[in-house]
Order: C-alpha cells, then sequence, then structure tokens
C-alpha cells in the first residue's frame, strides 16, 4: 500500500515536505494541483493511476481531498483528509461554511494582485515565514479554477460510500476550516482533533500527522 498526497489551493507538492521526511521515498507519490506553472496537473495524473488506485491512501489536505473525491469517489483503498471539508461556503443546509463574498472577492482579486491575495491567504492559514513566489511563477487560471471549485462544490452526498475508508485530521482551531464546519461536513464521523491554530497541520505538526498516517498504514498492510 502506498501513499497518494494531494495538496490544497494556493500551495504545490512541495508543502508536504515537513511530512514525506518521515517516510521512505518509495512509500508514496506527490500529485500537484498546478497552481504553479510547469508541473503536471492533478487530473492527468490521477488518471494515470488507473487499475492501480486501490493500491493507495490519498492523503488530501483541504480542497486536495475534495478535488480527488469529485474525480474518483469511491476506488482508492482509503482517504485521509487533513484539515479537510466536504463543502466549503454557506449554502441554505451548510449554514457552518464560509460566506461566498469572501470566496468572489478573491476570484476577483486574484486576476488582478494574485500575489496580495496568496500572501493575505497565507497569513490567515497561520503559515509563517513564507515565501511569496514570483508573480510569473503562478498559473492564475488555475487558481480561478480552484476557487470556482471551492465555490461550487459540495460533495457531502459522497461521504455515504466513503465513510468507512475516511479518516479525518483536523486542527481544533482551524482559522479557516471551523470546528462546526468541520463536524457538519463530517456527520456521524470520527474526527482526530489536534491542538494547533493553523489551517497548516502537515507543515506545523509533521510528526503528529506522520504517526497517524503510519498507523492506518499498519492497519491497511
Amino acid at each position: 500500500m502506498k501513499l497518494l498526497f494531494v495538496h490544497g489551493w494556493g500551495y504545490s507538492k512541495a508543502f508536504w515536505k515537513p511530512l514525506i521526511n518521515y517516510f521512505e521515498p518509495q512509500q508514496f507519490d506527490l500529485l500537484d494541483l498546478g497552481f504553479f506553472k510547469n508541473l503536471k496537473t492533478t487530473h492527468k495524473m490521477l488518471e494515470d493511476f488507473g487499475e492501480h488506485q486501490h493500491n493507495y491512501i490519498v492523503v488530501g489536505h483541504s480542497l486536495g481531498l475534495m478535488y480527488v473525491l469529485n474525480h474518483f469517489p469511491s476506488q482508492f483503498h482509503r482517504y485521509i483528509g487533513i484539515n479537510s471539508f466536504l463543502c466549503f461556503v454557506q449554502k441554505n443546509d451548510f449554514k457552518e461554511g464560509v460566506p461566498k463574498r469572501i470566496l468572489e472577492k478573491m476570484l476577483y482579486q486574484i486576476t488582478r494582485e494574485p500575489l496580495k491575495v496568496l500572501e493575505e491567504f497565507y497569513r490567515r492559514c497561520g503559515y509563517k515565514n513564507f515565501v511569496l513566489p514570483s508573480e510569473e511563477q503562478l498559473d492564475v487560471k488555475q487558481l480561478r479554477f480552484g476557487l470556482q471549485l471551492l465555490i461550487g462544490l459540495d460533495l457531502r452526498d459522497k461521504l455515504k460510500k466513503i465513510g468507512g475508508k475516511l479518516t479525518v485530521i483536523t486542527s481544533e482551531g482551524d482559522p479557516i476550516v471551523s470546528k462546526p464546519m468541520v463536524v457538519e461536513s463530517f456527520k456521524d464521523q470520527k474526527v482526530q482533533w489536534l491542538s494547533d491554530n493553523t489551517h497548516l497541520l502537515p507543515y506545523t505538526q509533521p510528526k503528529k500527522c506522520a504517526d497517524l498516517i503510519k498507523e492506518i498504514l499498519r492497519a491497511n498492510g
């Protein structure tokens, strides 16, 4: 069994570096959502796995889990969501979500001041000592696409299919994904709450995350 790491909005596969240091290279693969140029996009890479998807445990951070579930809702052996959710924006039956206007504002600004939008987002996540890329490195079209997914996707109905194959690990004080939002997303699903005030558990608590993932690996052969 291997791990497949998928990062969230505004990051690249380099996001996982603190966490993957606790694993051997042959234990995992990394996918990239293509928010930075010259990186292969996730959808093509997911297709590359073909019939081998059942040999992988997906570890998705934030939007990363939703992206995989949206394309391949049940084919992978198991799913681990870190700082994750199944719906992001507020709806009539999901008052715990983020107001849609916040995402729409980001969508408007990302084409005009992409680095400013990223910087503000990183700070809100609790990301310290970050280094912003150059504007030329950004794929603004893909960043807009990611925001549109956050606005449009509601995958709460997928929980019935994957509930028995899902582990949720999240921060008690996540500034992006509130505790009520997590509880409402993953109804009746056991959640591993870690003492942390960021949206960045793989970055701030890599050893704890690695220990939990290794337990799941051992239990799944």
